[in-house]
């Protein structure tokens, strides 16, 4: 976590006034959207509407606001000490599946539409979530593992997920995968690939269609 205020991306805040989040048509507002996509990353971890602003870079208010709300929700719990209020979510199986839906209409697979529509293209094809925070087993430490099947680089989609180390409050580590080298390293019995997807994972809604199939490929070749 940080104690450093987060200051948004220019170009970020100038794509979503021209394309909103989906996640903030779906929470229903932009604050509980991004505050979702960094409580489902901590489940079990406290955090005071004052830390979520710093990581987040929201207004204390609309903050303090959409905690209440996922309270009233149920969707997290406060904890008291002292005059210090927190907010804590739970590890079950809905975190988790809140957890897949903000990386899809929040954080990751926003970002990576971004580059794909500005790198044009085949720059991004598909792209989904692996290791521990796909499987659940994350700790303080664990990285967002992202794969990217496409023409991108780690130097040319850096720009476009730079910041969100702090919106999510872990580093972001993509692997990039030309198209062919992926499905081929999919079908790969002894691979690194082979392994990912024999493991879980969380698609995000980028090339879904295009992973299944070269998952279906790859247990063939098994």
């Amino acid at each position: 976590m940080t104690t450093t205020l987060h200051v948004p991306d220019p170009a970020w805040e100038a794509r979503l006034a021209r394309c909103p989040l989906a996640g903030t048509a779906l929470f229903g507002s932009r604050t509980i959207a991004e505050l979702l996509g960094l409580l489902t990353l901590h489940p079990g971890r406290r955090f005071g509407a004052r830390d979520a602003v710093f990581q987040l870079g929201t207004n204390l208010e609309s903050t303090q606001r959409a905690f209440e709300r996922l309270c009233q929700a149920g969707l997290v719990s406060e904890v008291r000490s002292g005059r210090r209020r927190d907010f804590v979510m739970p590890h079950c199986t809905g975190t988790m599946a809140l957890r897949q839906l903000a990386l899809e209409t929040v954080t990751v697979a926003p970002r990576l539409r971004w580059a794909a529509e500005e790198l044009g293209g085949g720059a991004v094809v598909a792209a989904f979530i692996h290791g521990s925070v796909a499987a659940g087993t994350e700790t303080d430490t664990s990285d967002v593992d992202v794969i990217v099947a496409g023409e991108a680089t780690i130097s040319d989609l850096a720009p476009y997920v730079a910041d969100l180390e702090h919106l999510m409050g872990r580093p972001v580590n993509p692997l990039c995968f030309v198209p062919s080298a992926y499905a081929a390293g999919a079908r790969a019995p002894d691979g690194f690939l082979r392994r990912v997807v024999d493991r879980p994972r969380l698609l995000v809604g980028m090339g879904d269609d295009w992973l299944i199939t070269a998952e279906r490929s790859a247990h063939r070749a098994a």
